[in-house]
C-alpha cells in the first residue's frame, strides 16, 4: 500500500519536443487541489478546453480524448477525504499517464513561424532608420551583407585610420537574421558601438532564435541627432577657415557632417513570444524574464585621420 496522506503534492514533469518545460501538479491540498498545468501556471481544464483538434492528426485526437479520462479520473478523485481517499502512489501513476498525453498536445502546437519583418523609411541622408520584427524566428529570409552606399555612407565612409574605415555600414536586423544589405536596414555606427551590439544584443539573439528556436519580437532603432563637438574639431575650428589647409577644410567639414547626421544610438527592445491556440496567434509571453531594451550610445571616433579619395 502506497501512503494514503499527501497525495496532493504529487508532481510529475516532462518536456515537450520543441524542448519546453511543463509541470503537472496540484494547487491546493486535499479536497481543494485543483490539478494544473504550467509552464506558464494555468488550470489543467482551462489549458484543455483551448486544444483544438481541428485538422490534427490521429494521435493528436486520441491524445486529447485520454488525457481528458484521465484528468476526469484525477478530478473526481481528488474530492475523496483523504484518510480514506487515493494513495500517493496511484495518483502519480495517472499524472505520469496524463503527462503523456499532455506531451503529444503541447509539442503539436504551431512551431517556427515565418518571420514577419517590416522597415522604416530613409532618412533625408538616405540611412535606415526602424526595424521591426513582429515575429522573428529561425524560419526567416537569408541575409545579406551590404550591398547599397546611401549618401551618408558615402560621406562618413571616407574617414580613414591606418587605411581603415572608423565606421561600419551597421545592420539593423542582423545579416544572420534574415537582414538585407540594403539601405532601409543599414545605418552607419562606429567600431566600437558595432561590437557592443553583437555582444549585448544580436549576440543573445541570435542564441535564443537560431540555437534555442525560440520566437520573439525584436525592434531595432536608429536615433538620428546632434553630437558634441570633439577636441580634433574644436582645434581646427579655433584655427579659423582662412588658416586652415585644404585638407584640413575638407577634415573639419566632414566632422561637421558626422556631428550633425550621424546616428546618437541604436535603441533596441525584445520579448519573447509564446504561442495563444485561443487566439491562434504568437503573443507576447508577459510572464517571462528573458527580454531585453536599452540603447547602444554611437560616440563619434576623436584625433586625427585621412579622407580617401572619393
Amino acid at each position: 500500500m502506497g501512503k494514503v496522506v499527501g497525495w496532493w503534492k504529487a508532481k510529475k514533469k516532462f518536456t515537450a519536443d520543441d524542448g519546453e518545460s511543463h509541470s503537472l501538479y496540484f494547487k491546493g491540498s486535499a479536497k481543494s487541489a485543483q490539478l494544473t498545468i504550467a509552464s506558464k501556471p494555468r488550470l489543467y481544464s482551462a489549458f484543455i478546453s483551448q486544444v483544438s483538434v481541428s485538422g490534427k492528426s490521429a494521435k493528436f485526437k486520441k491524445a486529447k480524448s485520454e488525457a481528458q479520462a484521465v484528468a476526469k479520473k484525477i478530478d473526481a478523485n481528488r474530492n475523496k477525504d483523504p484518510k480514506k481517499g487515493v494513495q500517493t502512489d496511484k495518483m502519480t501513476t495517472w499524472l505520469s499517464e496524463l503527462a503523456r498525453h499532455t506531451k503529444i498536445l503541447a509539442s503539436e502546437r504551431p512551431q517556427n513561424p515565418p518571420s514577419v519583418i517590416s522597415f522604416g523609411g530613409l532618412n533625408s541622408n538616405g540611412g535606415g532608420t526602424k526595424m521591426t520584427a513582429e515575429v522573428l524566428s529561425s524560419n526567416t529570409t537569408k541575409g545579406s551583407k551590404p550591398t547599397d552606399k546611401p549618401q551618408i555612407w558615402q560621406e562618413v565612409g571616407k574617414r580613414k585610420v591606418s587605411g581603415v574605415s572608423d565606421y561600419f555600414q551597421g545592420h539593423l536586423l542582423n545579416e544572420q537574421l534574415g537582414g538585407p544589405g540594403r539601405a532601409h536596414n543599414l545605418s552607419p555606427i562606429t567600431r566600437s558601438a558595432n561590437a557592443q551590439h553583437l555582444r549585448d544584443v544580436e549576440g543573445p539573439l541570435k542564441q535564443r532564435v537560431l540555437g534555442q528556436k525560440k520566437v520573439v519580437k525584436y525592434t531595432v532603432t536608429a536615433s538620428y541627432g546632434s553630437h558634441p563637438s570633439r577636441g580634433f574639431q574644436t582645434e581646427l575650428k579655433k584655427k579659423g577657415n582662412d588658416n586652415l589647409k585644404p585638407t584640413e577644410k575638407a577634415k573639419l567639414t566632414l566632422m561637421n557632417y558626422e556631428q550633425k547626421k550621424m546616428p546618437t544610438a541604436f535603441k533596441f527592445s525584445w520579448q519573447l513570444l509564446r504561442y495563444d491556440a485561443s487566439k491562434k496567434k504568437w503573443v507576447s509571453d508577459t510572464a517571462a524574464k528573458d527580454k531585453g531594451s536599452g540603447s547602444v550610445p554611437v560616440n563619434l571616433p576623436d584625433g586625427d585621420f585621412k579622407i580617401a579619395a572619393g
